[in-house]
């Protein structure tokens, strides 16, 4: 039993996490505006190619009769079909965040190592209980030997010893005796000094710390859903936005140069707009691999092929979510948070070890039984009975001392680990409370600057239609603008993503419903 381990946090490589630079959208750090890293994903279409394969091989045999040809091609389209049908189920058309939670816990690996822990304990259990039955054991030999003491012993089992033996020079030299003997013992612990009980109750803890380990694994899970799943959707969103700057910028280069034509602005103010649009061309080209290299996360994370597309239901609108009183946080985090019943675990059984070493120090008491058959060839020419109790104490065992002192070092170990975890859990639950509340703020801060960003921006252009002021106003306007828009969409996702990481932090993203 091992205590619990640091929550989740970040831990699938290739999911959607942004960051903001100081510095602005456009100028040699964009690419630092979103940070991603891709990786695969395996296809179905592997799947569809290995039947093809089979049928093609199938095929190349002689069928005898319409029958067998008929046979042949159901089953083909019926195996088509399938492959269509299991196709179709891995890449869907629309995903809602549901589904997409839904279908990462089904294909966690993670869940299934976990899954496959949970069985290994149950069946040590099992194992565990059966110290309490009987050991059946049977067994037969056959020896043959002159060996005095054998000869004169296998022919007392065997029934076969006659007053003759008795004669010296027999009982000194005897002709080799055959027996084969065929026995069925067993043996009963009566008290094995609590080592049976030791080893079914931290067994038992076993199956409870892999129970508590899947809600783990299975709110972080949760928790990277959530990221790369709306972190596929500000990517889409940061390409519609830079779009729509391309958009504007490409009116402005119409704009000026016609008033280059007629001589009212200089050439340089042209040249200006159309190094604007440049960069803003970069800035499209950027979002749209980015937005790319999202969804293959998000694909990766589902267990779907990285080339599938599906349109993705859910909407990154303002949000605010509903937060508890700042007195609560620290005290519903350690009600709820599941590694915390993990780390009792540790204590109870490290409590178990010591009390199993304690116990070494008492006797143990076995009932057992034999039945053997002895005979000179194959068969049962005599058989015989035993049954007995074995007492046994150990008297000096050198490394017993160091086993308790090493089960009671566990068990304090465990006792100080809970007590730090239980610090750990509620600063890191008070600290997204914090930064969640921070996200609000910002995003009302963020959503008042894009409305006063776009009056600045219309209030330069109309000064500039008339030479009140430089075409390096109007371009820093719209970058003053493109920035407010982008920090108000890393706004909102900054709040989504809070709040996922405070439900996390809190023990209670039991499901994405709430989003």
């Amino acid at each position: 039993m091992t205590s619990s381990g640091r929550m989740l946090k970040n831990s699938h490589p290739g999911v959607f996490q942004p960051r903001v630079l100081e510095s602005g959208f456009f100028g040699p750090s964009q690419n630092d505006l979103f940070s991603i890293i891709p990786f695969g994903a395996p296809s179905m279409g592997r799947v569809t190619g290995l039947l093809k394969k089979s049928f093609a091989r199938l095929f190349q045999q002689p069928a005898s009769g319409k029958f067998g040809t008929t046979l042949l091609l159901s089953v083909a389209l019926i195996a088509s079909g399938a492959c269509a049908w299991a196709d179709k189920e891995a890449v869907p058309e629309e995903l809602s965040l549901v589904e997409a939670a839904r279908t990462a816990l089904l294909r966690s690996p993670l869940l299934k190592r976990i899954d496959a822990n949970a069985e290994l304990a149950s069946a040590m259990t099992e194992e565990a209980k059966g110290g309490k039955l009987p050991y059946v054991e049977a067994g037969t030999s056959f020896v043959r030997s002159s060996n005095p003491v054998f000869a004169f012993g296998s022919l007392m089992e065997q029934g076969r010893f006659t007053a003759d033996r008795f004669a010296v020079d027999k009982l000194n030299n005897p002709a080799p005796v055959n027996n084969n003997r065929t026995t069925i013992s067993a043996q009963l612990p009566l008290f094995d000094a609590h080592q049976t009980d030791v080893r079914i109750a931290r067994a038992l803890l076993g199956v409870e710390e892999a129970s508590g380990r899947r809600e783990m694994a299975r709110q972080a899970i949760l928790m990277e859903v959530v990221r790369a799943y709306f972190g596929s959707l500000v990517t889409a969103e940061r390409v519609r936005v830079a779009r729509d700057a391309v958009k504007t910028a490409e009116a402005d280069v119409k704009k000026i140069r016609d008033m280059s034509d007629v001589g009212m602005v200089v050439r340089s103010d042209l040249l200006a707009v159309e190094v604007q649009l440049a960069d803003l061309g970069q800035a499209v080209i950027e979002a749209d691999a980015d937005a790319e290299v999202a969804s293959i996360g998000l694909n990766s994370l589902l267990g779907i092929p990285e080339t599938a597309r599906p349109r993705l239901t859910a909407k990154l609108s303002e949000r605010r979510f509903e937060l508890p009183d700042d007195s609560l946080v620290a005290a519903e985090a350690l009600k709820n948070r599941p590694e915390l019943p993990l780390n009792d675990l540790a204590i109870r059984s490290a409590g178990e070890s010591l009390r199993g070493a304690r116990s070494q120090y008492l006797p143990k008491v076995d009932l057992f039984g034999v039945y053997g058959l002895s005979a000179e060839t194959v068969g049962a020419d005599s058989t015989d009975w035993m049954v007995g109790i074995k007492v046994s104490l150990p008297l000096f065992d050198p490394g017993r001392s160091s086993r308790i002192s090493q089960a009671a070092a566990s068990e304090a170990a465990a006792r100080a680990g809970k007590r730090a975890d239980e610090d750990r859990i509620a600063v890191e639950a008070i600290g997204a409370h914090r930064r969640l509340k921070a996200s609000r703020e910002k995003l009302s801060v963020a959503a008042g600057a894009v409305s006063q960003a776009a009056e600045v921006h219309r209030i330069i252009q109309d000064r500039y239609q008339v030479g009140l002021t430089t075409v390096t106003e109007v371009l820093r306007s719209e970058n003053a603008l493109l920035r407010a828009k982008l920090g108000e969409l890393m706004a909102r996702y900054g709040v989504y993503i809070g709040y996922a990481e405070f439900l996390l932090a809190s023990g209670n993203l039991k499901n994405v419903d709430l989003f």
